[in-house]
């Protein structure tokens, strides 16, 4: 069973998202049915369930199937002015817990993900602004500018993320990077988040619980127990 709590004062519609009579299923095991809800423009939704409910399943449904999921739409819709197929590009990004996609982070930037892995988190957002992408101008000076000021109030420093490819990164230093360059961006309008303060040290964990407010954007968190602040 999961649990739901909503946090902010969103915009009324058009809704990013609208779950019509949804139903999720891994093989024979049914995760939801029958669901109906909507996410609008602003607002912070946190799922909590126990580990195995299918959390992660139902951020990677909200996403847009690709090649290769597990899960099956089993029945309904999911509309919405960011339903798959609709939505601009960049626009929704699902931030698993060990499974960071630079390439959806940075979808204009003229290189694969294992060519953007190898790369600072500078360099990575420099290659996007120079294949045409404004945005990661103002992003890569914003990122500048947060590192500065994290090295000293967050103990960013450790993390040398001036010379160190995102791909060599540790779990925590890689998650806050991620969610830094995702925050700043104005492409971004939805971000899926599963459980993403596991890597992150408490000073980490409440910046992007600020950061997220300040953001303005809309968020489904999913948490393994239930979350507070948001």
């Amino acid at each position: 069973n999961f649990t739901l709590s909503v946090g902010g004062r969103p915009k009324m519609p058009p809704p990013l998202l609208q779950l019509n009579n949804f139903t999720l299923s891994v093989g024979s095991d049914l995760l939801l049915e029958g669901v109906s809800a909507q996410l609008v423009e602003g607002q912070r939704v946190v799922l909590t369930a126990p580990n195995g409910a299918g959390k992660s399943t139902l951020l990677r449904a909200l996403r847009g199937a690709v090649e290769g999921d597990y899960f099956h739409l089993a029945g309904g819709a999911v509309t919405g002015t960011l339903a798959a197929g609709s939505r601009p590009p960049g626009s929704v990004l699902l931030v698993e817990q060990d499974n960071l996609k630079w390439s959806d982070l940075l979808p204009s930037a003229e290189a694969d993900e294992e060519e953007l892995r190898e790369l600072t988190v500078a360099d990575a957002l420099d290659l996007a602004a120079a294949a045409g992408d404004e945005a990661a101008v103002e992003d890569a000076e914003a990122w500048r500018r947060l590192t500065v000021a994290a090295d000293k109030a967050l103990g960013w420093r450790d993390a040398a993320y001036g010379s160190t490819p995102v791909g060599r990164l540790s779990p925590g230093c890689a998650v806050r990077a991620f969610l830094a360059v995702a925050l700043q961006r104005l492409d971004v309008k939805l971000l899926l988040l599963d459980e993403p303060t596991n890597h992150l040290d408490l000073p980490s964990a409440l910046w992007l619980q600020e950061a997220l407010r300040a953001s303005g954007k809309a968020v489904v968190f999913v948490w393994s127990t239930t979350a507070v602040g948001v």
